[in-house]
């Protein structure tokens, strides 16, 4: 029998995520990889390998700072990091961490990114709101409205989106969360596309030099866009990732854990939903004990994200 483990450690729980994260991230650019393609490599002969192992390094190194943040309140998204955390994503192709200077067009979007000449100001547009105005949403909001500003800003070459999903993953962990995998491509780039309006109308209207102060541009978003199409695919993935490592790692949680994730006054319930087989927990001499994933299966549209990774990780 497994041993008693309630909790697990986040740089853990992290370790396994971000393998996934970093197949999932790259079929979005549709570059296809598998886990077992990253092992122990730092180069590798194969482009869509390096790639690869570029993402997977880039990420480590920016959610340990960005879980510093967390435990210490600090912000540590700025210019530098996402400038060196571009330069780490192209290490060793020969491109310059640097803003683009040419005019850009995404296939199948709906809106034409900025002029190269509006990049730099609107980057820092972006950092600006993000450590005055973010702190005033909860880390899904935050981590949402930053990726929708970054994606339509466009402010690389290349790289976009891989960027953009590591400093939104850099946000959630910052604000006590875990990253996030997107583990289908086509929710995923609707969920943007359904979510973005009111950030396409931001940048152009920045890029056209009207003044907007940090409160007007979420105002703005939040007015024209459909966020919580893309906030519900981020809670989903992130529960998602609890049911899937939650197994893998044999994630337990107590009765009374369960009990207060699901909102129950008495305690004792969580044992007659176990009695009628309603919720599997299997009793111990420490008392009964329910697996993460099936606390999740049994409730997952009642679950406090927050209360519960709290309660997982014990932070």
């Amino acid at each position: 029998m497994v041993a008693y483990q309630p909790i697990v450690l986040v740089e853990e729980f992290l370790r396994y995520l971000v393998e996934e994260e970093t197949v999932c991230s790259l079929a979005i650019e549709r570059i296809e990889v598998q886990l077992k393609d990253l092992g122990d490599k730092q180069v590798s002969a194969d482009k869509k390998t390096q790639q690869a192992l570029n993402y997977l390094k880039t990420a480590e190194e920016v959610y340990k700072l960005a879980y510093q943040g967390f435990k210490t309140d600090k912000e540590v998204i700025d210019e530098p990091l996402i400038l060196w955390a571009y330069q780490n994503l192209w290490q060793g192709f020969g491109i310059k961490a640097e803003y683009r200077k040419t005019p850009m067009q995404i296939l199948g979007a709906l809106f034409e990114p900025p002029p190269p000449e509006a990049v730099p100001f609107l980057m820092q547009t972006l950092i600006k709101w993000l450590k005055e105005e973010g702190q005033n949403l909860t880390p899904i909001r935050r981590a949402t409205i930053f990726h929708l500003l970054f994606e339509v800003i466009h402010p690389f070459e290349d790289g976009n989106g891989r960027l953009g999903r590591i400093l939104m993953n850099a946000i959630l962990i910052e604000g006590g969360y875990i990253n996030v995998a997107f583990r289908n491509r086509e929710e995923y780039i609707s969920a943007l596309k359904q979510s973005q309006e009111g950030a396409v109308i931001v940048i152009e209207a920045l890029a056209r030099g009207r003044r907007l102060s940090v409160r007007d541009i979420t105002e703005t978003v939040e007015y024209y866009s459909n966020l919580e199409v893309f906030e519900n695919l981020i809670r989903k993935e992130i529960l998602r990732s609890l049911q899937i490592y939650g197994r893998k790692l044999n994630i337990y949680l107590t009765s009374k854990e369960v009990g207060e994730l699901l909102g129950y006054k008495n305690p004792d319930y969580v044992r007659v939903l176990i009695n009628r087989k309603k919720l599997f927990g299997e009793k111990t001499p420490q008392g009964w004990r329910i697996p993460l994933s099936e606390v999740i299966r049994f409730a997952e549209n009642k679950l406090n994200l927050e209360r519960t990774l709290k309660t997982i990780f014990k932070i």
